[in-house]
């Protein structure tokens, strides 16, 4: 039927207005294929834009989330470290610590001086000091009070920031051999670091 038309055309108008006609046709024709191409690409990429949105949305809702758990985690540990800290003390009470005096600053009796011998706690901290003094100087800590805090309570609550596993056997080994609280013996450590850190400060 085209070749009917297109020869009717030719036969009336002439070959040139023929094809001229038959190129507009063409141009119509593909104008509309590629408008109604784009449309439905644009269709498309509104779908996935879409999509991609929602998506975005529940990443970010999973990133808070994980920030709230992480601080109920956070929450919990120092809590934990409390609660664990105040159980060392009075276990330390209980058993009538008598190798710290609390004088200004906190310093060792001659029986704490002793126990620091006989643990041989100079060669125990500076076997381990690389990793004392990075928790240390994490904490960010500047005052002597909060560093001499610091030091006690990580060393009695938390020793493996502090200490290796060698280290921590150990002075577990001399607990049990003097039947005291282990945190009585990891709190003279504490204040021999303590001292050891604000020497070098």
């Amino acid at each position: 039927m085209e070749e009917t038309i297109f020869n009717y055309i030719s036969a009336t108008f002439g070959i040139s207005l023929a094809f001229a006609i038959a190129i507009l046709g063409i141009a119509f024709w593909l104008t509309y294929y590629v408008t109604k191409k784009t449309i439905e690409i644009r269709k498309d990429h509104s779908a996935f834009t879409s999509s991609h949105e929602r998506l975005t949305a529940s990443v970010e809702e999973i990133r808070r989330d994980m920030a709230a758990v992480k601080g109920a985690t956070s929450d919990l540990n120092e809590m934990r470290r409390d609660i664990a800290y105040l159980k060392g003390s009075m276990d330390i009470i209980r058993s009538h610590d008598d190798l710290m005096r609390s004088h200004s600053p906190i310093s060792l009796t001659e029986e704490g001086k002793k126990v620091a011998a006989e643990l041989d706690a100079d060669r125990l901290i500076g076997n381990d000091w690389p990793l004392i003094r990075s928790s240390i100087m994490e904490s960010g800590l500047t005052e002597d009070y909060d560093i001499q805090q610091f030091c006690l309570e990580t060393a009695s609550v938390e020793p493996e920031k502090f200490f290796q596993k060698e280290t921590i056997e150990a002075v577990k080994r001399y607990a049990y051999n003097n039947g005291k609280p282990v945190q009585l013996y990891y709190r003279v450590l504490g204040l021999l670091i303590r001292d050891r850190f604000l020497s070098q400060k």
